[in-house]
């Protein structure tokens, strides 16, 4: 009993400085027993779907596309579960919206380097065509 008192302390300690998802909480701590977990997971202390929710919104706000934030939820170890709902959910209309704006700052700079930053920010090649064509409509 004395060992999940220490286990419990450790995991509340590293989840007050940042949110974890449940599988990289289960690495981090491998001899962590489901009730500990459970127990977590009914205190909202680990929750998946907020994560995923938290992440997605930051890499939005900072002019990520569908790629990018994807890989970010697989690195992160979200349910693939929740994954699946982000894919399903995904607004493409609005990611094209913040990838125009994003294109509208490059515009000076020439096609070939817009194409790498946009893809490189993970954005959906399609979107990047159909900007390019509308801004750059001589190439």
């Amino acid at each position: 009993m004395r060992n999940n008192k220490e286990i419990f302390k450790k995991v509340l300690k590293l989840l007050s400085k940042k949110d974890y998802s449940e599988k990289e909480i289960a690495e981090k701590f491998p001899s962590i027993p489901p009730s500990i977990l459970d127990k977590l997971k009914k205190e909202k202390l680990i929750d998946d779907s907020s994560l995923c929710e938290k992440i997605v919104n930051r890499l939005k706000n900072k002019g990520k596309g569908y790629y990018y934030i994807l890989r970010e939820l697989e690195k992160r170890k979200i349910r693939e579960e929740i994954i699946e709902n982000f894919k399903k959910e995904y607004n493409f209309d609005e990611e094209f919206e913040r990838c125009k704006k994003i294109l509208e700052n490059f515009r000076r700079k020439n096609k070939k380097s817009i194409i790498l930053n946009l893809k490189s920010k993970g954005y959906h090649e399609e979107i990047i065509e159909k900007l390019i064509k509308e801004y750059y409509p001589e190439i």
